[in-house]
């Protein structure tokens, strides 16, 4: 006999009420278990050099174009593999 089975044989016996009563601790306890889940991270770990890598640059400051050619070419090295 499987705990589903069992579970129903136990409560055949009891009042509707009670069997109402047992069908809602079931509920809350699978809520319970998963409300303790920890939740799974919504990104992957950042470090800070990917974040703020540049800021201690010490060459020459760069203009806007040069910036933007920069990021265009690293764009087009990334995502062309």
């Amino acid at each position: 006999m499987n705990i589903a089975h069992e579970i129903q044989f136990q409560i055949a016996g009891l009042s509707t009420e009670l069997q109402v009563e047992i069908l809602n601790f079931i509920k809350f306890i699978k809520y319970q278990r998963r409300a303790v889940k920890p939740p799974a991270p919504l990104f992957p770990p950042t470090r800070l050099e990917d974040v703020a890598g540049c800021l201690s640059y010490q060459g020459e400051a760069k203009s806007v174009e040069e910036m933007d050619a920069a990021i265009a070419a690293q764009f087009r090295r990334e995502w062309s593999r």
